[in-house]
């Protein structure tokens, strides 16, 4: 398939994958419970209506499954990795934190992987995003540690994963 008809099909999986993934979402919301199916007829087609309106599909860069999965890989390893550290810090007697601000620059200034950056350190625990204009803060839990050197890990796998703006993959 080459031209119009692979370009058709490109589009037709961006505009089915986002109401599966509503449909999902609901299916886990609902507890696997199928008795509210009525609702889901109702919320998943203006849940996508609205997606589509806030969040316009970027052409033929997207997700990229590969890099999504690791990134997922990294969030994962990340929280466990941070959610004992902090624990082990909050009942230790001695409560050993050298909290403070991290300013960075980011390497890919483009605002999906700029604001999925935000996001995603401002779940992992020990660090939270404060600022994003320009230099981008991050108050972190413990400043003594390679802050930054996992700042730019995560940035270049949210990157990775997002692919390009509105350019091929």
């Amino acid at each position: 398939m080459t031209g119009p008809a692979l370009a058709l099909s490109a589009r037709s999986r961006r505009w089915l994958f986002r109401p599966a993934a509503f449909a999902a979402v609901w299916l886990v919301l609902a507890e696997g419970e199928l008795r509210g199916w009525w609702f889901a007829l109702i919320a998943v087609p203006l849940a996508t209506a609205l997606s589509h309106r806030l969040l316009p599909a970027r052409g033929p860069a997207g997700l990229k499954p590969f890099a999504t999965v690791r990134l997922a890989g990294f969030f994962a390893w990340q929280s466990v990795v941070g959610g004992v550290d902090v624990a082990r810090r909050a009942v230790d007697p001695r409560l050993p934190i050298q909290p403070g601000m991290v300013d960075t620059d980011l390497d890919h200034a483009d605002s999906s992987t700029t604001l999925s950056f935000a996001a995603l350190v401002s779940l992992l625990p020990g660090t939270i995003c404060v600022h994003i204009d320009g230099r981008t803060r991050i108050h972190a839990v413990d400043t003594s540690q390679d802050v930054r050197g996992r700042l730019r890990v995560a940035e270049q796998r949210i990157a990775d994963a997002i692919g390009p703006q509105g350019g091929s993959p």
